[in-house]
């Protein structure tokens, strides 16, 4: 059979049935179903059906064509026939070579075959009109119509030209038929439709398959699209690559000098063995790519990206670092105002740290309300060893893979928060600090608290591994440092593998000694003022404590402090302002500009607290 399709230019109607002859010529079709008002040209070359064509075949001849059950089969009878077909009428017969001819065939109304009366020289079959049932209503016919254009505006296989045919067709048959003959249906699919005598549940039928159709082909179309994209991406990409290769090289400015940088940098890591052997084999694999034609790719900047941050971990053993714990005990009280039973159990944790080596030390886990100084006790501990401090914000984390990092093999892959911190580091044994390691949770990614017992566990943060990295990295020699806001959140194997130091909070005098000592200090040195500019009174700073905060910590102290300082600043500013618009002369006015040398002292008492914060909260 031909794979040429044409189609009718017109409505086609069912002609009278009583003109349907009882016997009618018929030709066996091996794999096509012709449906009334479609064209089809049919190649014959059985010899049977020669003979019909040399017999009956004029043009305006009718035939009758019904399909075979299975292509292969030669001999012919009822059996082997689907007995609801199509009579024909003939167009036009184009002789072919080697007996055989090409029919232009057009269907015009369906039959069923009763019987079959003749095989030789050429058969003939006892036939029966079949009429439908015209219960379509127009706007049934209308819905489906416009489904029947997206259709075709989609698939890839049909002339454009199809659309505006069916847009002019009015007959529920001709359309349906002729979506049918050219959806990428089955025989047997093709036959069933044919065999309805409903136009609407013909209709009903074809609709639904015609969306998901419709839907499939234009998934289709956006993949072919986005392939072809990126196919000319690619390209663009390939020819600017050896572009800027040819530029770089007559710029004396080679990616192979930066591969020998980078290979210098790791010859100089103290690598262990296993991850030596893995970086040289991912050198190699870097020269390979970068020769071949991809030589910027994708699997080429991975690997790059790979080789980078092994050579920026700190592979060697740290420089020793004496543990001090007078200069260690100066540094707590120093920053810190009571908290003596905290700082004693940190020295404790810091002895057993110098006599061990970092071998045996427990990891400390600080709890306690916000604000009480848990995160500036670490910084402390970090500033008394002399150690860097890193930090991990763990809270609201749910994915696992933010602490192990993800495997190379996604798309836009990075290391694990643990990695990108000891990097920051550029030494094995900062002081790590797991911010709110109580606020982690579950989720279908993984649980964060299992990836954070290899971490803290010293029988296995020895070797730990990194799903990016994907090589063994020791952390034993970490000094890790805990935080949280309440132990009961905390997961229990977590919590077995840490000592907790429990901060209650600050008294209201502990609380005054930190603003006059610690807070005030550092308000004055970020507002550019003199240390003597801006004074509280001690029940100035008692009544702030006492009637305007009630916390364990001192955030909302310093807060209140920082809102009494803005206003003092304000203040003397308006006031130095006035007093220099009331100079006569510009060089007078020059000199009276305001400083911060030239403000006044401002003291606050309890009355100018209460005029600047309101009435009191507590």
């Amino acid at each position: 059979m031909s794979s040429v399709i044409r189609y009718a230019d017109q409505n086609l109607t069912e002609i009278d049935l009583k003109q349907v002859p009882s016997q009618a010529p018929v030709i066996p079709l091996r794999n096509a179903v012709i449906l009334p008002g479609v064209l089809l040209p049919v190649f014959v070359g059985r010899q049977e059906s020669v003979a019909l064509i040399d017999a009956v075949g004029q043009p305006g001849s009718l035939v009758a064509l019904f399909t075979q059950k299975s292509p292969r089969d030669e001999d012919i009878n009822k059996k082997k026939l689907y007995t609801t077909g199509c009579l024909a009428e003939i167009h036009r017969v184009v002789p072919m070579g080697e007996g055989g001819c090409q029919v232009l065939l057009q269907g015009i109304q369906k039959i069923e075959l009763l019987d079959i009366v003749q095989t030789k020289p050429y058969m003939i079959g006892c036939i029966s009109a079949l009429g439908e049932i015209h219960d379509v209503e127009e706007q049934d016919f209308r819905e489906f119509q416009e489904h029947v254009v997206q259709y075709v505006s989609a698939h890839p296989g049909i002339p454009d030209e199809i659309s505006q045919f069916v847009k002019k067709l009015t007959n529920p048959s001709a359309l349906a038929n002729q979506i049918t003959f050219f959806s990428e249906r089955g025989i047997k699919e093709k036959i069933e439709i044919l065999r309805i005598s409903s136009q609407q549940e013909k209709m009903q039928l074809l609709l639904k398959s015609l969306i998901d159709d419709t839907h499939q082909l234009r998934m289709e179309k956006e993949v072919r699209e986005k392939v072809e994209k990126d196919s000319q991406r690619m390209q663009k990409e390939f020819y600017l690559r050896k572009q800027m290769e040819q530029i770089r090289k007559e710029l004396g400015e080679d990616d192979d000098d930066e591969t020998d940088e980078l290979e210098n940098q790791l010859r100089e890591k103290e690598l262990p063995e296993h991850a030596r052997k893995t970086v040289d084999k991912e050198l190699k694999r870097l020269r390979r790519l970068s020769d071949g034609p991809q030589g910027g790719g994708l699997e080429t900047s991975q690997i790059r990206n790979w080789l980078e941050l092994v050579a920026e971990l700190p592979w060697s053993d740290p420089h020793s670092r004496e543990i001090r714990l007078n200069h260690a005990a100066r540094i707590l009280d120093e920053d810190h105002e009571g908290l003596e039973e905290v700082k004693k159990r940190i020295l404790e944790f810091l002895a057993v740290e110098k006599q061990t080596g970092g071998s045996r030390a427990p990891i400390l886990c600080l709890v306690g309300p916000p604000g009480v100084g848990k995160t500036s006790l670490a910084r402390s501990v970090a500033r008394a060893i002399d150690r860097p401090l890193v930090r991990a914000a763990l809270g609201g984390m749910r994915d696992e893979a933010e602490i192990r990092g993800h495997r190379r093999t996604y798309v836009g892959a990075l290391p694990g928060k643990i990695l990108n911190a000891m990097r920051k580091a550029e030494t094995r044994d900062p002081v790590f600090l797991l911010d709110e390691i109580d606020k982690t949770g579950q989720s279908y990614h993984g649980d964060p608290a299992a990836a954070l017992l290899e971490v803290l566990d010293p029988e296995q943060n020895h070797a730990f591994e990194d799903h990016y990295l994907d090589l063994a990295y020791d952390l034993s020699r970490v000094l890790f440092i805990c935080t949280a806001n309440t132990v009961e959140s905390i997961p229990l194997p977590l919590l077995d593998r840490m000592e907790v130091v429990h901060l209650s909070g600050y008294t209201v005098a502990e609380k005054k000694a930190i603003a006059s000592r610690h807070l005030l200090p550092k308000i004055i040195s970020d507002l550019k003022l003199e240390s003597d500019q801006i004074a509280f009174t001690d029940a100035a700073l008692e009544h702030i404590v006492t009637a305007h905060t009630r916390e364990a910590g001192v955030r909302s102290l310093k807060r209140k402090l920082e809102s009494l300082a803005r206003k003092a600043i304000r203040r003397l500013i308006e006031e130095r302002e006035s007093q220099v618009e009331q100079v006569e002369h510009p060089e007078q006015a020059e000199q009276a500009k305001p400083t911060g040398q030239d403000f006044q002292k401002v003291t606050f008492d309890v009355d100018e607290v209460r005029d600047n914060l309101g009435r009191d909260r507590y």
